[in-house]
């Protein structure tokens, strides 16, 4: 229940060990978003004898909103479900929910059969009090996801009802937050230190003393947890989960890999998709990058595929777009290339006016040679690599290239003031698809967002005068019958982000116009020891997911 800074199916019915079952049956919401009524993945196990050890920080919160360290906050999810979780394709599955329905501004919840862990009924007032907790948790993206929600209240028949700012059709993926029973943030132990809340997840917290430790909830909506209990074992920080790791301390330790740092420890590997997009971001305020040609020339240059295996010891996927490739509903609007085609890259910066060869070979317009500069964060050995790599594609299309590794403050200072052409960022897409985090991290919007505004004020106006002569809505002198005109991309997100247009109108001006330049959606990688028998499909929103059907040698 991973939804730290900035990076669960439905009831398992039948589970069958290493078998994924196909989804079956849907429960539409709106514009096509639909949640399966089947599990993601299936798996069982005989109840094991014996337990496994996972790393755990003590001085730090267990409580799904308050928690600091990525430890606990991934051991959250072990003992708090949400309403769904998400796949690797960004599709929800019930887990808490029994349905959803998404009708246009209003989102109504009715709640599965679930017990939270002390037996109790999981009721709508332990969402409602689970949801306000999420939008005050600021150190986390729940405040950003829920922005759009306007209302939450408990209808007279006990249902959820979400009222939003405006329509959102995939606003369901953001209703994987964890869900606690309300009133039960406020107990503390002994020594005065507030206990996690209860909830309804796979395991049970338990403590005494310095000792912690977690055993399967027999209560659990998802059935049967195969292993019957996991001790907790204090880690202060990242070195000391890694040295753990090593020495074969913990049985399970997942990675998102951000520093490229890859667990040194012996075991069983899986790879977990991110929603993590590195990509290019131009600036389209002033210089080159602002001339879309130059930009899809930079974008033709690429090798994606060199990218994600160099870079990220191919712990990493080329991009299409800026959504994963997964994603149904960017399927077929996705087209960018995993490999660089250099001759067209050259072509389209001589559409941009740099036809011309100097005797370096680098294109130019006759007095001016093609330059960009490109910075990043000289921290990250990654985003050096990507930065060399970068420098031999454009420089073999006729681009000279400047390169500027920067401290982390001064590349965010950097981006925030424009003085770049080119920098070197990643952002998690949210679960919704909304682009608009990520084109303001790169300067898309407040640049043209007095255009979108301007744009986005006329839509209203027109919508007022719905009932007036059609004819007065075309200006003087044009055609009725000609093509609109074709939006910014910066307007076609704008409208997406506040419910008045499509993912499909989204994807088409930002592929066309690449404000940013996608170039790979980075993997995670759990290990886990060889006594732990099973299948675990981990997710990133679970790191934990299928730990349940494990069974311990």
């Amino acid at each position: 229940m991973n939804k730290n800074l900035r990076i669960n199916p439905l009831r398992i019915i039948a589970l069958v060990l290493g078998v994924v079952l196909a989804f079956c049956g849907c429960c539409a919401t709106e514009s096509g978003s639909e949640v399966s009524s089947a599990p993601i993945v299936s798996g069982s196990g005989n109840l094991p004898q014996g337990s496994i050890t996972l790393a755990y920080t003590a001085n730090d919160s267990l409580d799904p909103y308050t928690a600091m360290t990525k430890t606990n906050q991934e051991l959250c999810g072990l003992l708090f479900d949400g309403l769904v979780v998400l796949d690797d394709s960004f599709t929800p599955h019930y887990r808490l929910a029994g349905d959803i329905q998404n009708d246009g501004t209003v989102v109504t919840v009715t709640l599965a059969n679930a017990l939270v862990s002390d037996g109790s009924k999981v009721t709508a007032a332990d969402v409602v009090a689970s949801l306000e907790a999420a939008r005050a948790a600021e150190h986390l993206s729940y405040a950003a996801d829920f922005e759009n929600v306007k209302e939450v209240a408990v209808t007279e028949n006990g249902l959820v009802q979400l009222t939003l700012h405006h329509q959102d059709p995939y606003f369901v993926n953001f209703l994987d937050f964890p869900i606690f029973k309300e009133g039960s943030r406020e107990v503390e132990n002994n020594d005065n230190k507030p206990l996690p809340p209860i909830g309804s997840g796979r395991f049970v917290y338990h403590e005494e003393g310095d000792r912690y430790w977690l055993t399967a909830n027999p209560k659990w909506i998802g059935g049967r947890v195969a292993i019957p209990h996991a001790e907790l074992t204090n880690m202060p920080d990242q070195e000391a989960i890694s040295h753990a790791a090593s020495v074969g301390r913990v049985d399970w330790c997942y990675a998102d890999l951000s520093n490229n740092q890859f667990p040194n420890m012996n075991g069983v590997s899986r790879t977990v998709n991110l929603p993590n997009l590195v990509y290019l971001g131009a600036n389209m305020r002033s210089g080159v990058m602002s001339i879309q040609e130059v930009r899809l020339g930079v974008s033709t240059a690429l090798d994606r595929q060199n990218i994600a295996q160099t870079a990220y010891f191919d712990m990493a996927t080329p991009a299409k777009g800026p959504l994963p490739d997964g994603v149904e509903a960017a399927s077929g609007l996705q087209s960018l290339s995993p490999l660089a085609d250099t001759a067209a890259a050259t072509e389209w910066f001589g559409k941009a006016g740099f036809a011309t060869r100097t005797p370096d070979g680098f294109c130019s317009n006759g007095e001016l040679t093609l330059s960009v500069q490109v910075i990043y964060n000289s921290d990250n050995t990654a985003r050096q690599s990507i930065a060399n790599l970068l420098q031999t594609s454009l420089q073999n299309a006729g681009c000279r290239v400047e390169l500027k590794g920067l401290s982390f403050e001064d590349y965010c200072n950097a981006i925030k003031w424009g003085n770049y052409d080119i920098y070197i960022g990643e952002m998690a897409i949210p679960d919704n698809f909304d682009l608009y985090r990520l084109l303001t991290a790169g300067g898309l919007i407040p640049l043209y967002g007095q255009e979108a505004e301007e744009e986005e004020d006329e839509e209203e106006e027109e919508e007022q005068n719905e009932d007036s002569d059609p004819s007065q809505d075309v200006p003087s002198g044009q055609d009725p019958s000609a093509e609109p005109e074709v939006l910014s991309a910066a307007t076609a997100v704008s409208r997406y982000h506040n419910g008045k247009g499509s993912l499909t109108e989204v994807l088409s001006q930002v592929g066309e116009q690449l404000p940013i330049i996608p170039l790979c959606f980075r993997r995670g990688m759990l290990v886990y020891t060889a006594k732990l028998k099973g299948d675990p499909a981990p997710l990133w929103g679970d790191p934990f997911y299928g730990i349940e059907h494990c069974t311990v040698q």
